[in-house]
């Protein structure tokens, strides 16, 4: 279909919109959020979203509420009931009593009262018994005792109380900590590999060393996830490893995870995260390289990466962590700030030149037009251009006149193919 307006005609002129902008690449659309948008400090170490529905962000210079608008920022203040310490480590949600646990990195752990908005200080100096560590790197909950991870070990607090109750060394730090509610069990992965096991009824611990459950050599490990399904996905500075629950985690029980694609491997790299959506897809992200999506096969179906000349790319190519809110909105903790996918394609597909940002006035878009052949009017800033679904391609009206008319504010059928379009030259004729 060609349309043209009989008495004046716009002007025809070449645009970028005849293919899809760069960020379609991948499909995704990354939103970012960073200390311009209110966030305290741009590397994000935990998110989380409490029962209440506010998303929390951990980051080295303060803790921040988000309600999907603005930030709220918690930070250490010279008086009473304030955080103790700006670098937050770790958190976690006590559900039954309304509290969010904080691990920092040099004052232990913070309790935050979620519903008077104050902090006060868990197992600290001065207590009965405290953390034999202020360096609190994971925190998670096993009935009522939390576990606390710190440089020396695992600490076990109970929740109620405050009191520290059991303690298990440990020669290398707990990089995480991930507990079986229905087994009564917790395992805390140390940086050395080493895998300390506590039983809660009986109190009983074991230690088991790296090569007894991931095989020989050297063996540094990041983090540790859990993905719904129940596998465990054990993150190290040179490869990812994969059980299919936790009774995989003995000798044997845990295989390296082989990550190729498009005939490249990447299995040897520093592996970050792994994370499960609601959508059956595996996030995996892999130290600067990016992100890798798998599908429920485990079979790797692309790769994201942060690209400076896409704006809607990821802000990084470090991700330590990716979280599903309860709107199913992903979202991701990088060293530079966090982002959220805002839609993906086909959901939303997006014309123009948005990933440069420009302010190009053929991509400001004021009104639309349906002709009966499905053939859709886009009326623009000086031009009103045709798309026609069926081929994918664009075009745009004949010009006889060479008049500007600025702003095309509406198009309006009034007949077969025959419309009314308003402008600031005033009102013209298309068909």
């Amino acid at each position: 279909m060609r349309l043209r307006i009989p008495v004046r005609i716009l002007i025809a002129v070449h645009l970028v919109l005849g293919s899809p902008s760069r960020c379609q690449t991948h499909d995704y659309r990354f939103l970012h959020y960073t200390q311009e948008n209110g966030l305290s400090q741009s590397i994000i170490r935990k998110i989380l979203q409490t029962r209440d529905g506010f998303l929390w962000f951990a980051t080295e210079d303060g803790l921040n509420r988000f309600d999907g608008q603005q930030f709220k920022v918690y930070r250490k203040r010279r008086k009473a009931n304030s955080l103790s310490w700006n670098h937050v480590y770790d958190m976690e949600e006590d559900t039954l009593r309304q509290r969010l646990w904080l691990g920092t990195s040099f004052k232990g752990v913070n309790v935050l009262d979620l519903e008077a908005d104050t902090f006060r200080i868990v197992a600290g100096p001065g207590s009965r018994r405290a953390l034999p560590d202020e360096f609190v790197t994971a925190i998670t909950f096993l009935g009522p005792s939390a576990l606390i991870g710190t440089r020396t070990g695992l600490s076990v607090v109970d929740s109620r109380t405050g009191d520290l109750t059991d303690i298990i060394p440990s020669s290398s730090p707990v990089r995480s900590i991930l507990a079986e509610a229905a087994a009564g069990k917790a395992f805390a992965f140390c940086e050395n590999g080493d895998l300390l096991t506590f039983e809660a009824a009986t109190r009983h611990r074991t230690r088991l060393p790296a090569e007894a459950y991931l095989g020989p050599g050297e063996k540094t490990v990041w983090k540790a996830f859990r993905d719904r399904r129940g596998g465990y996905w054990i993150c190290t500075r040179k490869g990812l490893y994969r059980a299919p629950d936790h009774s995989g985690l003995r000798p044997g029980g845990t295989a390296p995870f082989r990550l190729r694609l498009a005939g490249e491997d990447f299995s040897d790299r520093y592996f970050n995260c792994v994370y499960l959506d609601s959508r059956d897809r595996y996030w995996v992200s892999v130290d600067s390289i990016g992100l890798f999506i798998l599908d429920a096969a485990l079979r790797p179906v692309r790769r994201i990466s942060h690209s400076a000349d896409n704006p809607y790319s990821p802000a990084d190519n470090n991700i330590y962590q990716v979280f599903e809110d309860a709107s199913q909105h992903l979202w991701f903790a990088t060293e530079k700030g966090v982002d959220k996918i805002a839609h993906t394609h086909p959901a939303i597909r997006s014309y123009g030149q948005e990933d440069t940002r420009t302010r190009d006035i053929f991509n400001r878009v004021f009104s639309l037009g349906t002709a009966s052949d499905g053939t859709l009017l886009i009326g623009h800033q000086g031009n009103v251009q045709w798309y026609d679904p069926a081929s994918g391609t664009f075009g745009t009206t004949d010009n006889r006149t060479g008049i500007d008319f600025g702003r095309t504010y509406f198009i309006h059928p009034i007949g077969p193919d025959a419309f009314l379009t308003g402008t600031r030259e005033g009102a013209f004729l298309l068909e």
